[in-house]
Formats: structure tokens, C-alpha cells, sequence
């Protein structure tokens, strides 16, 4: 007869801690939420959102340095224009991209609009300095562009089209996919 042998006992399966599972899920829960944001920006990039379009109203605005700008300035080349204020986190948000593509396009004028008082747009670019020009808005400019959120970001051909516009956050790649010849 043979011994009957009794199957060894099973170590249990060690489970991580608590602390770790929720971390682990989380981190699973972020990079997908993170993919649904890339793809939801680049839709929104691809169709614009702004709700301007053909030929933009002409302007002459006063910039931070006192110096007058206007739309006809700008003309004979693409430009951007960036509405923007100091206390709008988005726009905290966005100002780095906008910077990062006036400096890599030193031959694109881009044109920041403050929705602000001139002495806190002042103050803001003494602490977080820009490369692009600003310039202080008026009702007339945020009327005729139809600025209703901030930050909202508009490119213009050279012959002052719109050719895409955007209300919200912009991503840095962005401005490159938009500005007629890349901005070259």
C-alpha cells in the first residue's frame, strides 16, 4: 500500500501594501488621463477655437516701453497675438510656450495683450520676464477680437488673416503647426 503524502501546504501569496496598491492605481489613472489630454489638445489644436476669423480688425495699442504698436506693424509676415493677464493661471501656463516660440522665431512679431493695469503688467514682467513685446489692451481690441477668456492666442498670415486661433492653454508645439510656413 502506499503512503498517502498530504500536499504541502501553499505559501500565501504576499500582497503589497495598501500604501503601494492605491500609489500603483493612481499612477495608472494619471497616465491615462494624461493620454486623454494629449489627445483631446491636438484635436483642439487640429480645429481651432477662437471665435475669430477672416481679416483682423486693425489696432493701435501702447506698449510696456510706451512705444505705440499697431496691426499694420505686424503685416508682411505671420504674427501672433497672445491676450493674456497676470492674475489668469492658465495664462501662467501658456506665457512659457508663447516665449519659447518668440524666442526659437525671432523673425515672427508676437505681440502680448495684458488685460491689466500697466503698473501690474509691469510688475509681473519684472518678476517673470517676456521675450515678446506686450502691449496694454483696451474694450476696443478685446471687443473686436472677441476675446472672451483668456489666454487667447490668434495667428495671423501675412496680410493679417486669421488663420487659427485658440481660447485656453497652448501647448508648445502648438504655435510651429499653426504659423504659416512654420513661422520661417
Amino acid at each position: 500500500m502506499s503512503a498517502r503524502t498530504e500536499p504541502e501546504p501553499q505559501a500565501e501569496p504576499t500582497r503589497k501594501p495598501l500604501g503601494a496598491r492605491v500609489l500603483a492605481e493612481l499612477r495608472s489613472w494619471l497616465w491615462t488621463f494624461l493620454v486623454v489630454l494629449l489627445l483631446w489638445m491636438t484635436i483642439q489644436s487640429l480645429r481651432g477655437g477662437a471665435d475669430m476669423q477672416g481679416q483682423a480688425p486693425d489696432f493701435a495699442l501702447v506698449d510696456t516701453k510706451g512705444q505705440r504698436v499697431a496691426l499694420t506693424d505686424l503685416r508682411g509676415k505671420p504674427a501672433v497675438l497672445y491676450f493674456w493677464a497676470s492674475w489668469c493661471t492658465a495664462c501662467k501656463l501658456t506665457s512659457p510656450s508663447i516665449d519659447a516660440f518668440a524666442r526659437a522665431h525671432p523673425d515672427v512679431p508676437v505681440l502680448g495683450i495684458a488685460e491689466d493695469e500697466a503698473a501690474d503688467v509691469q510688475a509681473y514682467l519684472a518678476s517673470t520676464p517676456r521675450t515678446f513685446r506686450t502691449a496694454l489692451a483696451t474694450q476696443s481690441i478685446t471687443r473686436a477680437y472677441r476675446v472672451r477668456a483668456l489666454p487667447t492666442t490668434i495667428v495671423l498670415d501675412g496680410h493679417g488673416k486669421v488663420v487659427w486661433s485658440r481660447v485656453g492653454v497652448v501647448l508648445p508645439f502648438e504655435l510651429g503647426w499653426h504659423v504659416p510656413d512654420g513661422g520661417r
